[in-house]
This record gives structure tokens, sequence and C-alpha cells, in this order.
């Protein structure tokens, strides 16, 4: 088994095929244009981790207490979680999205962008 991927049956998914659809061609599109384009794109996040990172030790100041292993539902193509693991105090996230083709085509560029040789500490669900 991949041990960055973890593959879930979600044939019985709760989301409308049409949302399914709509995400999958998204991240196939991204997919084709690289880093920036789908933080952009599919996350409206800036493109760099550092700045998320400086929002979590700024607005939430006990994330300093936290750590261990977490999970992040909805994760969509990984960029908050692997900006998250950044941190030495996260041991590993599991990065848990409906939608297949977001993870495993947009959460392996991110993870490893974002991560470098770290990539493992996020998992994709």
């Amino acid at each position: 088994m991949n041990k960055e991927l973890v593959i879930w049956d979600d044939s019985e998914s709760f989301l409308e095929i049409e949302e399914r659809n709509t995400n999958e061609l998204l991240a196939e599109t991204l997919y084709k244009s690289g880093y920036e384009a789908i933080v952009k794109n599919y996350t409206g996040c800036t493109s760099d981790p550092k700045i998320i990172r400086q929002f979590f030790e700024t607005a939430l100041p006990s994330f300093k207490n936290i750590g261990g292993i977490g999970v992040d539902l909805g994760g969509g193509a990984g960029f908050i979680s692997s900006s998250v693991a950044y941190f030495p105090q996260i041991q590993k996230i599991y990065c848990v999205e409906a939608v297949s083709k977001v993870v495993e085509l947009l959460q392996p560029l991110i993870k490893k962008r974002v991560l470098a040789d770290q990539y493992d500490k996020v998992v994709s669900v």
C-alpha cells in the first residue's frame, strides 16, 4: 500500500454527483497548472505557508500546547494540513478529502512543496 495515500470507499458519498464532478475537473485542471494555481484557486489562501503558520502562532496562542496526531476533515488540497504539520510538535495529520482526484493529484504536490522531505507527516485519505 502506498504509505502516503489511504484510499477509502466513497461510493456512498455525501457529495452530490455534480459537486464531485466539478471538484474532480478542477483538480485535473489545477494539477497541470502547478502549486501556485492550486493554492490560489482551490484553497483561496496565500501560497506562502509561513503566513499560515504565523496565523496559528499569533491568533491561537494556545497552539504551542497542541501536538501529536490530528485529522483535517474536508482537507481539500492539503495546504492547511501541510502548513500545520510543519511544526515539530505535530507528529502526523490525516488529511481527509471526499474527492479522490483532489487526494490523488493535488495533495502530493502541496505536501511535497510545503513539507519537503517531511511530506509523510500528512497522510492523504
